[in-house]
C-alpha cells in the first residue's frame, strides 16, 4: 500500500448508480477543455510508437516537463496522477512529489483498461495518456505469482445518476456525438465537479453549486474514448468508461466556431480536491 501520509491518497469515492429516468431537459453545456500547463510520459527513450500494453506490476517510469508545446500555465509541484481504470468506478488519485519523475507499479489485474491523467498542485492539467491494457506479468508463474504495491482505494462513497439521450447509461457505453450526457449527485457536498476525460487530451471541468443535474454535450468525433467523474469538495467521487463518442446525426457541436462556453469551468475547484483548500485559494465562490 502507499504510505498513509500520502496528501488524499484515498479521497475518491466507489459508487455506482445509472438510471435513464430522469433526464430533464436543461441547457447543454460544450465548454472549453482546459490548457495543458506541461507534459508527462513514460516513453523509454528512442521509443518512436507507443505500444499501448504494460504488464502486471510492470514500473512505469513517468517523466514530465514544460515542453514548448504546453501553453498553460507554468506548473506548480507537488504533482498528482489520476487514474482511471474500466475495473473500478472511481478515479484513482497517486501523490507524484515535487520532482520531474515517478515510479509507479501497474497493479491491476490482467486485462484491466487504464488511463493516466496528471495534475499539478493548483489544478493546472498535465493532460491525459492514451489508453494501456494490463498484461499478464511474463516473469510470473503459478508458484511464483506477479506482487507489487497496491494503491489506496476510497472506503466512502458517492451515488451519481447519470443518462444518456438514447437510453440507459453504460459504464463503457457509445453516446452519439452531439448528444448529451446527464449527471446528478445524490449526496455529497457542493459545489460538484463534472471532469470529461478524453484519452491523448487535456481534460475539462463543469462545475455546479447545487445538485441541479449537469449535461455535457459529447463534442468529440466518432470514435473518441474518454471517461468522466464526478466529484464533490470533499474529494468523494464516482467514474465512468472508457466510453466512446458514438456517430450521430447532428455534428453541429464539433465546430469550434458555434460552441457555447457559457457553462463556467473550473480550474479552482480541481485544486481543492488535491489540497483539501487548506492554503485557502479556492474559497471563493465560482
Amino acid at each position: 500500500m502507499l504510505g498513509s501520509g500520502a496528501l488524499l491518497s484515498s479521497i475518491w469515492a466507489l459508487s455506482f448508480l445509472s438510471s435513464s429516468s430522469f433526464f430533464f431537459e436543461i441547457a447543454a453545456a460544450t465548454p472549453s477543455f482546459l490548457p495543458q500547463g506541461f507534459l508527462f510520459d513514460w516513453n523509454p527513450p528512442g521509443t518512436t510508437v507507443p505500444i499501448p500494453v504494460t504488464q502486471q506490476c510492470e514500473t512505469l517510469h513517468i517523466t514530465w516537463t514544460r515542453g514548448s508545446a504546453a501553453a498553460g500555465p507554468n506548473p506548480t509541484s507537488p504533482y498528482f496522477l489520476q487514474i482511471f481504470t474500466s475495473t473500478f468506478i472511481v478515479p484513482i488519485t497517486v501523490p507524484a512529489g515535487d520532482g520531474t519523475s515517478f515510479d509507479f507499479q501497474v497493479p491491476w489485474i490482467p486485462g484491466t483498461q487504464y488511463q493516466i491523467c496528471m495534475w499539478d498542485s493548483k489544478g493546472v492539467s498535465g493532460g491525459c495518456q492514451g489508453i494501456y491494457t494490463v498484461i499478464p506479468n511474463i516473469t510470473a508463474t503459478a508458484q511464483n505469482p506477479a506482487s507489487c504495491k497496491n494503491v489506496t482505494y476510497p472506503t466512502s462513497a458517492m451515488n451519481v445518476n447519470a443518462a444518456v439521450i438514447n437510453g440507459a447509461f453504460s459504464e463503457y457505453g457509445w453516446i452519439p456525438e452531439c448528444t448529451d450526457i446527464q449527471v446528478q449527485a445524490i449526496n455529497g457536498t457542493p459545489p460538484y465537479t463534472l471532469t470529461v476525460a478524453p484519452t491523448l487530451h487535456p481534460p475539462l471541468n463543469i462545475t455546479s453549486n447545487s445538485n441541479d443535474p449537469m449535461n455535457w454535450t459529447v463534442s468529440l468525433s466518432h470514435g473518441f474514448p474518454f471517461f468522466i467523474s464526478v466529484t464533490d469538495s470533499q474529494g468523494n467521487g464516482w467514474a465512468q468508461g472508457p466510453l466512446h463518442s458514438g456517430e450521430g446525426v447532428d455534428t453541429s457541436c464539433l465546430d469550434l466556431n458555434h460552441r457555447d462556453g457559457s457553462v463556467q469551468t473550473s480550474t479552482c475547484r480541481r485544486a481543492a480536491y488535491f489540497q483539501a483548500v487548506a492554503f485557502g485559494w479556492c474559497s471563493r465562490s465560482l
